[in-house]
């Protein structure tokens, strides 16, 4: 989480100036970040003896969608930053699809 609160508090970060690889390469670092944190909070959860209640996983997921909205609010914050709900959604996506990968896992 605090590299996800470091990379979205640069002003701009580093990319290649063709638009469309830009954007993609974004879009992309969203998805494996969200998934890692998904995993983090996988391995917690496994690692404290939670994961056995059925409200572990939408938890889980809760957790990974609260802090894709407060990244969001926080980056609105950051001169040359816009909060994007796009953005949220390829968030929350990750998180479901590394949920969905990490179910088979069990």
């Amino acid at each position: 989480m605090g590299l996800i609160f470091y990379f979205s508090h640069q002003s701009v970060l580093p990319g290649p100036n063709v638009f469309g690889w830009d954007v993609l390469l974004k879009k992309c670092a969203h998805v494996a970040v969200y998934a890692g944190l998904f995993w983090c909070w996988f391995r917690f959860f496994q690692a404290v003896g939670w994961l056995r209640g059925r409200w572990s996983w939408p938890l889980m997921l809760i957790l990974c969608l609260a802090y894709a909205v407060f990244d969001e609010w926080h980056q609105g914050w950051v001169p040359g930053r816009l909060m994007s709900p796009i953005d949220v959604g390829i968030d929350f996506l990750a998180s479901f699809l590394a949920c969905l990968w990490s179910a088979r896992l069990l």
